[in-house]
């Protein structure tokens, strides 16, 4: 339930203060950690390489990869695409409780392409970078209607995500704690020693 929490707090917007969308994300990711007792969430860091290609990002081209997955956004506090990620949260509070295994399934179809807001808290994510403006990027939501993006982020180096809801918030693991022989605890994210 944490894991729907936290997800529902963002979609109703926090860029009240000014911070950069690196720290933005790190905050979510130590917070989605600590929430969830997930001990191997690494803390991103911005990568120029990563900034290049999303300048350059085709809103066409839904297709993971080989480096890199990306998340949208309509770049601004309270959007569309907020609405949309509430009205999946709500899903996935109903069918996390009825049907867990449906909730498995359908994150793994969306891993296809992009998973969402489970892009940003992609545990073995180590780089991000964001770009602007993204033109003609309209994606259609049934009910919802079209949401126009503005702007793409995207993170790596993986292709895939590293774990998959229900998450057993209950597990007893502690945030940094498995950072591997590479990585240490910084404050529940791991980095690079």
């Amino acid at each position: 339930m944490k894991i729907l929490l936290l997800f529902s707090a963002f979609a109703v917007a926090v860029n009240a203060v000014q911070w950069s969308e690196l720290d933005f994300y790190n905050m979510l990711r130590r917070d989605f950690a600590k929430n969830n007792a997930i001990p191997d969430m690494w803390k991103l860091t911005w990568d120029k390489k990563l900034e290049v290609l999303a300048n350059k990002f085709d809103c066409n081209d839904k297709a993971v990869r080989k480096n890199y997955r990306y998340f949208l956004t309509d770049g601004s506090p309270r959007n569309e695409s907020k609405i949309v990620d509430a009205d999946t949260l709500n899903w996935m509070i109903e069918t996390e409780k009825t049907n867990p295994a449906e909730l498995t399934n359908t994150v793994k179809e969306w891993e296809k392409t992009t998973a969402r807001f489970f892009e940003y808290v992609n545990n073995i994510q180590t780089k991000m970078a964001c770009g602007f403006p993204l033109p003609h990027c309209k994606r259609n939501f049934g009910i919802m209607g079209d949401i126009v993006y503005k702007r793409v982020c995207l993170f790596g180096p993986h292709t895939k995500l590293g774990f998959y809801p229900p998450v057993d918030q209950h597990s007893g693991k502690i945030p940094g704690s498995q950072c591997g022989p590479n990585g240490k605890n910084d404050d529940g994210l791991c980095v690079p020693k």
